[in-house]
């Protein structure tokens, strides 16, 4: 039994060294650009990340259809419509199309030139942005650099906020 003390106790200090260098840091926030990934929309047509867009911000939104949550802050958004024409919004989520259809006939989303609604079919969003709880909302720039983001329960989103970070010069 004494020759077997050292075995374990040096499994133990293994076991949580390994715990203590795994790496926490979500990749959104090493790399502050804006990654690349694809949609499918409701129309059945793609959107990718790296596509050209005519506008100063781009916001991020994945989201959840049946979401609370999710549900206010579209709802949010849509009253504050005129004050978000600077920014495209792509709203993601790894829900159907169909489902993502619905969601978005419901709140007229489609009516938004500003607006794009999407499956993450990839499901690469939300690893890499260790997204737990939605909505999880993300602005960035011109430039495709992380301006700042909101995380339940954390940070939630405020549209105030977005609506600021949006003012800036």
């Amino acid at each position: 039994m004494n020759a077997l003390r050292p075995c374990i106790v040096s499994f133990v200090l293994l076991m949580s060294t390994k715990s203590l260098c795994q790496d926490t840091i979500p990749p959104f926030l090493k790399n502050k650009q804006l990654p690349a990934f694809e949609l499918l929309l409701t129309d059945s047509s793609k959107y990718s990340s790296s596509n050209a867009y005519n506008y100063p911000y781009f916001t991020l939104i994945y989201f959840s259809p049946e979401c609370g949550h999710c549900l206010e802050t579209t709802e949010q958004l849509i009253r504050h419509s005129d004050s978000l024409q600077n920014t495209l919004l792509v709203m993601a989520a790894y829900k159907t199309v169909d489902e993502l259809s619905t969601f978005s006939k419901k709140y007229h989303l489609n009516l938004f030139q500003n607006v794009l609604v999407g499956r993450d079919t990839r499901y690469f969003i939300a690893p890499y942005y260790a997204i737990s709880y939605t909505p999880f909302v993300a602005v960035y720039d011109a430039n495709r650099k992380l301006l700042q983001y909101w995380s339940a329960p954390d940070h939630p989103f405020v549209i105030g906020e977005l609506m600021a970070v949006l003012q800036r010069k």
